[in-house]
């Protein structure tokens, strides 16, 4: 059974896009913390994420202790892949958390 979070997250409102410029720059920040390795594991899962689901963001963001593939309010693209995607994540140990923006799947090294 794979771990799942209920995270309690608001919406920055009128400065979503200076949030957003902040969180990009620190993903890029925190990019360099990982290795080629852990980057590609990381790339790799997102597109069978980007597969199996629409709405995906176009790249994994990252944080000190984790990676984020981030699915906001997506469906299902295909389900054989979707079942694949959670198999893998399962499999892994990578936890799912949801939050009223979106569902996430956190990937720890």
């Amino acid at each position: 059974m794979i771990k799942e979070k209920e995270l309690n997250s608001r919406a920055a409102g009128v400065y979503a896009w200076a949030a957003a410029q902040d969180a990009h720059r620190y993903s890029d920040e925190c990019r360099m913390l990982y290795t080629n390795a852990q980057r590609a594991r990381a790339e790799s899962f997102h597109r069978m994420v980007d597969m199996a689901y629409t709405n995906v963001r176009p790249e994994p963001t990252y944080r000190k202790s984790f990676v984020v593939v981030k699915i906001e309010k997506g469906h299902v693209r295909d389900r054989a892949y979707a079942r694949m995607v959670e198999d893998e994540a399962n499999e892994r140990g990578y936890v799912r958390t949801v939050t009223p923006q979106s569902v996430n799947y956190r990937i720890t090294f």
